[in-house]
């Protein structure tokens, strides 16, 4: 199985947009060879979706990367450790690798992970997504789908 997985709080502007992208895909019927879920805001939520029978997971979340608002970058699971150790973050990074260390400490299996962060404006109480990351919602979903399709 393949999963794209949509991340964080969708009370809070920006930072809904991974499950925003599980909707759109949902609503328009783009599952093709994945299934596709919305986590919310807790990482633990993933831990029933490591099972041998899962071979990769696109966990989508905001990330604050420095980059232009509404850019959306890919990033391994390596990549994440590495970006960690180098800076603290105001994303769900730091929950991702203490849930993957105990993963590892309880023998589950661990397969591809890749993150799709997307560079948010926001991230105060509101239900819409800014005008940039709605205009290229698109553009996300097609990102994704190409990540986790074969």
């Amino acid at each position: 199985m393949k999963y794209i997985l949509g991340m964080g709080n969708i009370l809070r502007g920006d930072d809904g947009i991974g499950p925003r992208i599980i909707e759109f895909i949902l609503k328009n019927n783009l599952e093709n060879g994945f299934t596709c879920q919305d986590i919310g805001s807790n990482i633990w939520n993933l831990l029933p979706i490591l099972s041998p029978k899962t071979e990769k997971i696109l966990l989508i979340d905001a990330v604050k990367m420095g980059k232009n608002i509404g850019d959306a970058a890919i990033f391994s699971l390596q990549d994440v450790i590495v970006r960690r150790k180098q800076s603290s973050s105001e994303t769900h990074d730091g929950e991702l690798l203490s849930l993957l260390e105990m993963v590892k400490q309880a023998d589950y299996h661990l397969p591809e992970i890749y993150i799709m962060g997307i560079q948010p404006q926001s991230f105060s109480y509101q239900i819409e997504l800014s005008k940039t990351l709605q205009k290229n919602m698109d553009s996300y979903v097609q990102q994704a789908i190409e990540e986790i399709a074969p």
